[in-house]
């Protein structure tokens, strides 16, 4: 069920969530020794992820949000946008605000934000917040004492209340976004955590606390860390396109109290973004290609190794014989059939034809008749 702008009780669409499992044509890892000399062997294993998917139009835009789950642990959340860009009449006095992309129309300037909760518990609840902050340093050469030497290391940096993990990109300060549980190490003694990492950047311009902004706090950071409380349950409420004047969730007041944030159960609010100059080529309908906004959660020693490892889909190609490379070479699929899996007959048409309100609203009653 969703609750629209343009009616008073909830819609209840069908078919509003999909999973299904994807292969994307990528190699989660692969590697060729080519030569004998090099070892001569092929190893990789194809990138299936399960998805999540579900769609819903804000505006006219049609908004795309996927989960994907990766084998290797690894999960990424991406939305996509498409649809009808905001247009207003063509004037040569809006030219500023955006390109005319037809005939009398002219395609706004504007910026797509998503702020995505991220309620993680990693080995428990007792978790702490932490960036590893990349620097530069400058050393002496061992193998010539007297020349300088340019290199990168990593100092780690433990955020111990709500307002120290506002942060903010800096494209001149790199960092790690990890969380983890202290008690917790792997194998190495290495800490069990898990990597944030916003991959779409995009500064909010608006001017803080003035008039239109206050009902979108949310944009003005790209991370947040919060302790977890039941009654900060979003970041936004489904009011905020008409209550700037007095919002009802403002986010800026979760961290205000500057809660200690140390073994604690922590929420991560994260923010992905870009800018969009509409062109002439959004035209009827903007493109999903070059419209991600994606965040990534990825194991940071969390395992030993990684889990596709153990997975049976890698292929091994090795020689016959080492010692004569010219009998040919072995495939190994770890006992897997090669026999092709075969997609099932498209039934969209058939489903349809029984319950049309699956892909338009035909028979069910509107929510105002209910």
């Amino acid at each position: 069920a969703f609750l629209k702008e343009s009616s008073e009780k909830p819609e209840v669409y069908d078919a509003a969530m999909c999973l299904f499992e994807n292969n994307d044509g990528h190699a989660m890892s692969r590697h060729l020794a080519y030569s004998k000399e090099e070892g001569g062997f092929y190893a990789g294993i194809m990138d299936t992820q399960l998805t999540l998917r579900t769609a819903m139009e804000v505006n006219g835009a049609s908004v795309i949000y996927d989960l994907l789950f990766h084998s290797n642990g690894i999960m990424h959340a991406r939305t996509k946008t498409t649809g009808y860009i905001i247009t207003s009449f063509f004037a040569s006095s809006e030219q500023p605000y955006g390109h005319r992309v037809h005939n009398k129309l002219l395609g706004n300037i504007h910026q797509d934000m998503v702020n995505i909760k991220i309620d993680i518990d990693t080995n428990g609840q007792s978790n702490r917040y932490e960036t590893l902050d990349i620097k530069q340093e400058t050393v002496m050469s061992t193998a010539f004492p007297d020349k300088a030497y340019s290199q990168t290391r990593f100092n780690s940096s433990l955020k111990s209340t709500e307002k120290e993990s506002v942060y903010d990109f800096d494209f001149s300060q790199p960092k790690y976004h990890i969380v983890h549980n202290n008690e917790k190490r792997n194998k190495y003694n290495e800490k069990r955590a898990y990597r944030i990492e916003v991959r779409d950047v995009a500064k909010s311009l608006l001017e803080s606390d003035l008039a239109n902004e206050n009902s979108i706090p949310w944009a003005r950071h790209q991370i947040v860390v919060t302790k977890h409380k039941e009654e900060e349950a979003s970041s936004s409420s489904v009011y905020a396109l008409l209550d700037s004047q007095d919002p009802a969730v403002d986010f800026s007041k979760y961290y205000e109290d500057d809660e200690n944030i140390v073994d604690q159960d922590l929420v991560f609010w994260v923010t992905a973004g870009s800018h969009h100059i509409p062109r002439s080529e959004d035209i009827p309908n903007a493109a999903t290609v070059g419209s991600h906004m994606s965040v990534f959660l990825s194991p940071h020693n969390y395992f030993d190794e990684s889990p596709s490892a153990a997975l049976r889909d890698a292929i091994y190609i090795t020689y016959k014989d080492p010692k004569d490379p010219s009998k040919g070479v072995r495939v190994d699929r770890n006992g897997n059939s090669r026999q092709q899996c075969v997609i099932p007959k498209p039934s969209l048409e058939d489903d349809l034809e029984k319950n049309p309100d699956r892909a338009l609203e035909s028979r069910r009653p509107k929510s105002t008749d209910i």
